[in-house]
This record gives structure tokens, C-alpha cells and sequence, in this order.
């Protein structure tokens, strides 16, 4: 990327927790999801980890995000990998959605659930398509893995990639913005999904009422000890 993005994401210093996670997990020849694609950062980085076999779908739900995220693309020659839907990631109920600013004009925080991550209500600024992951992606394609970054409506989303959960089995990376988007997680373990919490390196104990972890990956409890190591620590 070059200028008028943020100072971490030009040297390469921006959620470095999660680019090895992603790096340590993502093979050649995946079909990965971005959903959530901002400016590109991980678009990017899942884009080079998959190599010419694989692809990457990134949603972004600002009009002139998507046009940077594919401007930056082009740049590092990688926009033959990626293909670049702007709209909003839902649970599929409706074809559109009210898009809403987050704090501070920031680009990075535009939601659809009408107020920011500190809870503050918002108006809204624009009408965007929006779909689900379900009804995107038809059940002849399989979903290897899955960003996501929202802001908020990781509860709609979750609940409209049931489908995918159960067919695709992908693992997903998450980001649980506000108590109901924590609570939504009951999409990944009804699933049969462990959530492993990334900020802190540990596994979540799923029989309690666990305090909201932030960050966490999703991993189909079939494939938790053959990933172990590359997750670290030790599965519960």
C-alpha cells in the first residue's frame, strides 16, 4: 500500500498477531473471505498466502473503501486473486442495508447496526446492497477460511453462514465487537466449533459463562489437535 493509509499498515506493523496466525494457517489454493476488507490490509496478505491457485472474496461496504481496496490490489499486482464485493456481510433478510458512520469519521468503523463500538448512536449516511455468506456462495463452492470484521454485526453474520458452518467447515477468525455480537457465538459452537482467543492464547472454555473475548478463531473440533501447533498453545 502507499499514502493516505494508516502509518501501521504501510510498514507492515498493524495486528502482527494476527498476520502470523493467518500465515501459519492460510495454504495454497484456498478460497478465502475478507469480510470486512477495509482498505485491503488482509485482503493482501491472504491473497499472497494463497498463491495463484487460490482466491479470496473481499466485502467492503464503503463505496470508496472498495475503490481503494482495489486500487491498492492493482498496485501489488494481486487483484487477478481477489474479487471485490461492495456490500455488507448480513444475515440475508433484506437486499439492503442503512450504512452508518463510526467515530470520528473513521474509515475503518462504518457499520450497519446504527451505532459505533462505543455504543453512541448513529445516522444514517448511505444505502448499500448486503447479502449473506449463504446465499453468496452456493453450496458447489467451499469456503476454506474466513476474516471477519465488522463492526458490530458479526450476529447477523454468523447467523447467515449457518450453512457454510456446516458444509464448508472453514476456520474463521472473528472479531466480537459488543456483548450481542459475543453472544452470537452460540452460531460457532452449536456448529461444532472451539473458539480459541488469539489476544490472550488460550482456548475458551465453552461450559461456562466466558467474559467476551475480543479476537478469536473458530476451529471445527475435528481439526483442533491437528492444528495445534501451528495455533499454539495446547487445545484444552
Amino acid at each position: 500500500m502507499q499514502g493516505g493509509v494508516p502509518r501501521q499498515y504501510r510498514d507492515g506493523s498493524y495486528e502482527l498477531p494476527v498476520c502470523a496466525l493467518i500465515s501459519n494457517l492460510v495454504q495454497p489454493g484456498w478460497h478465502c473471505v475478507d469480510a470486512g476488507a477495509h482498505l485491503g490490509y488482509f485482503s493482501l496478505l491472504l491473497a499472497k498466502q494463497v498463491g495463484k491457485g487460490g482466491k479470496i472474496t473481499a466485502f467492503e461496504a464503503h463505496p470508496e473503501n472498495a475503490r481503494r481496496l482495489k486500487k491498492h490490489l492493482q498496485i501489488n499486482h494481486l487483484d487477478g486473486r481477489v474479487t471485490i464485493e461492495n456490500q455488507a456481510v448480513s444475515n440475508g433478510l433484506t437486499s439492503t442495508v442503512s450504512l452508518f458512520e463510526g467515530r470520528n469519521d473513521s474509515s475503518c468503523e462504518w457499520n450497519i447496526i446504527g451505532r459505533d463500538t462505543a455504543g453512541k448512536m448513529k445516522e444514517a449516511v448511505l444505502q448499500i446492497p448486503a447479502t449473506s455468506l449463504d446465499i453468496y456462495f452456493p453450496p458447489s463452492i467451499a469456503i476454506d477460511f474466513i476474516k471477519m470484521d465488522i463492526e458490530g454485526a458479526e450476529e447477523l453474520a454468523l447467523s447467515g453462514m449457518h450453512r457454510i458452518l456446516r458444509e464448508s467447515r472453514p476456520l474463521v477468525l472473528v472479531e466480537f465487537h459488543n456483548p450481542e455480537a459475543w453472544a452470537a457465538r452460540i452460531e460457532l459452537t452449536n456448529a461444532g466449533y472451539q473458539l480459541y482467543d488469539v489476544e490472550h492464547s488460550s482456548w475458551i472454555d465453552q461450559t461456562s459463562e466466558s467474559k467476551r473475548a475480543y479476537l478469536c478463531l473458530a476451529v471445527p473440533e475435528n481439526r483442533v489437535v491437528a492444528l495445534s501447533s501451528q495455533i499454539n498453545p495446547q487445545p484444552l
